[in-house]
């Protein structure tokens, strides 16, 4: 998709974020801006560089799944998640309580904060589906220029621009990132715009204004169901469920700072896009910064409700929005949570049987219902160590467009957890830099009067807290299976350096128990192939290769079944990846000398047009081997 107006910051002044002017302001072990916000609390536009990227990597867990470790190996990415309780009805529809514990870079104030937030397991989520956004505090999730609470019905609803503090403005695309569909064991979808509609939208109901590329699609409630001004979203799910997202809730995020001035926005012009933002320039050279203070907003919903009529409530605390209290479904299925003084889950029961949750520095405990076995039946979680995770900002020069903003010398973190079995996993974690190829340059200059203290406005490199080992133990303390991840070349680079071609790609090296090797090549290239999975090799190490699997993708959809694009994103700064199916169209798996290929045919509309339906599934496949038998 070729992309127009991005050159266009070249010609805006500089941005000025005057890092000496901060420097006046500091205190021992704060910096303050205006007086109000610690350092702790802030963070710049570099050190959410990877917010900006939607995409994805292939979700796995290697080797045994005691731990509920899942990890997207395109960055090393991670989280733990936990059903607890999960009670079987006669419908399909999920009666059950879910942990979850996402990985992150988090600033001291944003640890303090998962330990002391209301609801769910302290620094655990209480992992229900849900949409969420970052705000700006106080405003919720508004929408449009105007900050409108029809956050559903305005169909282009990008969060407006907003006043930082002492002054100056904030655009949209600078502290804001899209709003996403988390669903469990689907991961995060961008809510996507539908201009125009799509032909695969349900044919009943509607209006439909939003969808994501795993085919959801939203139509819109008048209101919510706990008072929140505005409207709400109705989601229809691929299976037909009907969810009822109307309860809204918020938190404390990280509050954002920059140079005094007015926002930046590098949008996507009209002739890509079908609309155009304003853009906008910057304060005098040696003003001050201007903060602003976010919140993160989540909408939960009170029903889920199958095509059958079957349905599944969910019912909170009007007091404590925060707190859910009771999961009922129509078939007799029953749960009941209750909170302690600090607002933690305490104990969700079922029936006879209770799970009680006990908590010192964060969730440490999950005790079972007995089931026979006093004493065995828990789990032990360690997190304290894990929570320390940061990427470490780089001193000095810090905000480079040819750097990601970490420092070279960043810590390694862990964390434990003791599975009921008795089996003992640590987990291993550090900030690593990652890549993409065939970026646009658009440098921000901070102080327009030092060219080297710019950042990138779309990011080629980026931070990550990724996975670097993974040990298991058993209860005896004997046999200890250990995998190990080691990430290549980050083969970052500008379109602009591309002229003879670059790399396209990027590795990720796994070595497991009893010296098994694997090497994941993903590619890294910005809004064509970034995080699809293109080649797996296994064997004993990389000179002792023995089964090659390679994918190609249909990258193009003109001319074929499914849309040419599924929505419109609202996040100028992103990828654009949630836009478009990207469907496999081949895959070759090579052991030893023998070769098998499964491909999507060519032999569908005039006879040269590959087999995909409209929702680029394939319709027709050939399947070969070689050679002969």
């Amino acid at each position: 998709m070729k992309e127009t107006g991005i050159s266009e910051i070249a010609k805006m002044p500089a941005i000025d974020l005057d890092l000496r002017g901060l420097a006046k302001l500091a205190l021992p072990g704060f910096l303050l801006v205006n007086g109000s916000f610690p350092v702790a609390a802030q963070v710049t536009l570099p050190q959410e560089y990877d917010k900006t990227i939607n995409v994805a990597g292939s979700i796995a867990s290697l080797g045994e799944d005691l731990f509920g470790d899942r990890v997207d190996l395109y960055t090393g990415a991670a989280s733990f998640e936990s059903v607890d309780v999960s009670l079987v009805g006669s419908n399909d529809l999920p009666v059950e309580i879910r942990r979850k514990y996402s990985v992150e870079s988090r600033t001291l104030s944003e640890r303090s904060q998962l330990l002391a937030r209301d609801g769910g397991f302290s620094d655990w989520e209480l992992f229900l589906p849900h949409l969420k956004g970052v705000f700006a505090e106080g405003r919720g999730w508004q929408v449009g220029d105007a900050g409108s609470d029809q956050r559903c019905l305005h169909g282009l609803g990008a969060a407006p621009v907003v006043d930082g503090s002492p002054a100056g403005s904030w655009d949209p695309a600078e502290y804001w990132h899209g709003n996403h569909l988390v669903v469990p064991d689907e991961g995060s979808n961008e809510l996507l715009a539908l201009v125009g509609g799509n032909p695969n939208q349900p044919t009943s109901g509607g209006p439909y204004l939003w969808a994501t590329k795993s085919n959801w699609f939203f139509s819109c409630l008048a209101g919510t169901a706990n008072g929140v001004v505005g409207d709400a979203f109705l989601a229809h799910d691929p299976k037909g469920n009907l969810y009822w997202f109307d309860w809204i809730v918020s938190r404390p995020a990280p509050s954002i700072i920059k140079s005094y001035g007015a926002p930046i926005d590098v949008g996507r012009s009209a002739a890509s896009s079908g609309r155009n933002h304003a853009t906008a320039a910057a304060a005098a050279p040696g003003s001050e910064t201007t903060a602003l203070v976010r919140e993160e907003v989540l909408i939960f919903p009170t029903k889920v409700q199958d095509r059958f009529g079957n349905y599944v409530t969910y019912t909170y605390d009007q007091a404590n929005p925060w707190h859910l209290t009771s999961i009922n479904s129509s078939d007799g299925r029953s749960l009941t949570v209750t909170y302690n003084t600090s607002g933690h889950v305490a104990t969700v029961s079922a029936g006879t049987r209770t799970w009680q949750y006990v908590y010192g520095n964060g969730l440490e405990q999950v005790l079972l219902p007995d089931d026979g076995n006093p004493g065995l039946s828990r789990w032990l979680i360690d997190f304290s160590n894990l929570r320390e995770a940061f990427t470490t900002p780089e001193t000095g020069i810090s905000l480079m467009c040819e750097r990601s903003g970490a420092s070279n010398g960043q810590v390694q973190v862990s964390g434990t957890l003791t599975h009921p079995s008795g089996a003992v996993g640590v987990f291993t974690f550090k900030s690593i830099t990652h890549g993409r190829s065939y970026v646009p340059k658009n440098c921000i200059r901070p102080n327009p009067n030092d060219a080297t203290t710019n950042f990138a406005w779309t990011p080629y490199l980026f931070n990550q807290i990724s996975i670097t080992s993974k040990q298991i133990t058993n209860l005896s303390g004997g046999a200890v299976s250990t995998w190990s991840y080691s990430y290549g070349p980050t083969n970052h680079s500008w379109e602009s350096s591309c002229g003879s071609g670059c790399l396209d790609y990027k590795t990720v090296e796994v070595v497991g128990p009893d010296g098994e090797w694997s090497r994941f090549t993903y590619g890294n290239r910005f809004r064509l192939n970034e995080g699809q999975l293109r080649k797996t090799e296994r064997g004993s190490g990389p000179s002792s290769v023995m089964m090659v699997e390679e994918q190609t993708y249909q990258n193009d959809p003109n001319g074929l079944a499914y849309p040419a694009r599924i929505g419109e994103s609202t996040f100028t700064r992103g990828d654009f990846m949630s836009e478009r199916l990207n469907p496999i169209k081949k895959r070759e798996t090579r052991l030893g000398a023998m070769s098998y290929v499964w491909e999507v045919s060519q032999s569908c509309g005039t006879g040269s047009t590959l087999c995909f339906d409209q929702f680029a599934r394939p319709t027709k496949v050939i399947e070969s081997s070689a050679p002969s038998p």
